[in-house]
């Protein structure tokens, strides 16, 4: 006899049941929990200029962190065009389509300008709030705090991501 899973599956179940296992009336559901892979972390209540001890380190004025705050602003509410992207895209993949080798070398400039653009804006928000400090403070940052110079302020999501992802877990049981 050839035992099948459907068999041994059947084996093992009436054996359980012989062994006094209860059975559940009802498979077990998984219920979704959704996790954000991206918590909202409030990037302006984080940010280097408003910590107690930058701010005393470097002898920052509200002025100069009202500033600094204007320019994160500006940062975090810019939207690009999301149309422009795929336009470029679509034009660069029917130009290899076509053979437009020309066309196809436009459009690959086209993308590298989109994917060039959120380095350019924080290195535009960097600039803007190193210049807002005086030359002593400059020195200060340099002196005490130098990886604030080597490393990205605020991250930039990479790709298309949806604001959360679907985890699966077992049921809990009442």
């Amino acid at each position: 006899m050839k035992l099948t899973r459907p068999i041994l599956i059947v084996v093992g179940l009436a054996l359980a049941v012989a062994l006094g296992a209860n059975l559940p009336s009802k498979p077990k559901q998984r219920e979704r929990l959704v996790v954000n892979p991206l918590p909202s972390i409030n990037v302006q209540d984080r940010i280097w200029w408003k910590q107690t001890e930058k701010i005393d380190k470097l002898s920052l004025t509200p002025q100069q962190r009202e500033e600094m705050d204007s320019l994160l602003q500006r940062f975090l509410t810019f939207q690009p065009d999301p149309g422009g992207r795929l336009g470029a895209r679509e034009s660069f993949v029917n130009a290899l389509k076509e053979g437009d080798w020309d066309g196809a070398r436009a459009g690959a400039e086209s993308l590298a300008g989109f994917s060039a653009g959120p380095i350019q804006r924080t290195g535009e928000l960097m600039i803007g709030a190193i210049r807002v400090l005086t030359p002593e403070q400059r020195d200060a940052l340099v002196e005490h705090f130098p990886e604030l110079l080597e490393r990205q302020w605020v991250r930039q999501p990479r790709g298309r991501r949806t604001p959360a992802v679907e985890v699966s877990q077992p049921a809990q049981e009442p």
